[in-house]
């Protein structure tokens, strides 16, 4: 990719221990830098954190650090900016329990920080990009802005198209399933079918004749697309890894 058309990405590192800060800077460095620009904040204070909230997409936060517990400190850094992704690292295997009084997307132990940091900041980047895309649609004569990373799966039935979201809501738009995936452009949105496209994110698992999502929605598959569409969704699941 041309170093121009890089996306830039936003994280912060919070942990008081100078060797495992520099050491997870190195990891997303290595990670991250030849497909992303970035802006890594790196620091032992709670308070400087805070005050970037707003700007940080990716925190990787120790849980203990000597100012403040971790999990607090994550707490209020949702408060401030609820679509921050939070990696918690932890030496202490016996905080593994305590992270679940907080939103975050993992845990990572720190010794195992050289396994499984890179899986987990590859999929953090990619919620994180994602959840920045959003599209307008028109509905009952208003505009509607919706997050591509709520989306479950779209369909054209009859003279309008419904965008089925993971919340179980749907909404209704009379614009075309083609015009509308032209102008999402996402690569995360895969035509199945005909009058069915969905937001890999949400599969479950994909069988020979459809795929089936997280809330238990099955989505065809047509016998046209059966072949790309495994080959979309096979690199999606690669990217992931």
């Amino acid at each position: 990719m041309d170093e121009l058309e890089k996306m830039r990405i936003r994280i912060a590192i919070c942990d008081d221990e100078p060797g495992s800060l520099n050491h997870i800077q190195q990891t997303i460095q290595q990670v991250l830098s030849s497909q992303y620009d970035m802006d890594i904040l790196c620091t032992d204070s709670p308070n400087a954190l805070l005050e970037q909230a707003s700007q940080v997409q990716i925190a990787i936060l120790d849980i203990q650090l000597s100012e403040q517990n971790g999990i607090v400190l994550a707490k209020k850094l949702l408060e401030k900016n609820p679509g921050c992704c939070i990696i918690f690292v932890s030496g202490y295997v016996q905080f593994v329990s305590d992270v679940y009084d907080v939103p975050h997307f993992c845990m990572v132990l720190k010794d195992q920080m050289d396994i499984q940091l890179p899986k987990y900041l590859r999929r953090a980047v990619c919620m994180a990009v994602n959840r920045d895309s959003q599209f307008v649609i028109k509905t009952n004569g208003l505009e509607r802005t919706v997050a591509i990373e709520t989306v479950n799966y779209i369909e054209r039935r009859g003279h309008s198209t419904y965008i089925n979201l993971q919340n179980g809501l749907q909404v209704q738009t009379r614009e075309k399933l083609d015009d509308l995936l032209n102008r999402i452009g996402c690569s995360y949105i895969c035509r199945s079918h005909v009058s069915f496209a969905v937001n890999m994110q949400s599969v479950l698992f994909m069988q020979e004749k459809e795929f089936v999502m997280k809330n238990g929605s099955i989505v065809p598959i047509s016998r046209v697309n059966k072949q790309s569409v495994k080959k979309q969704y096979f690199d999606y699941l690669k990217s992931t890894l």
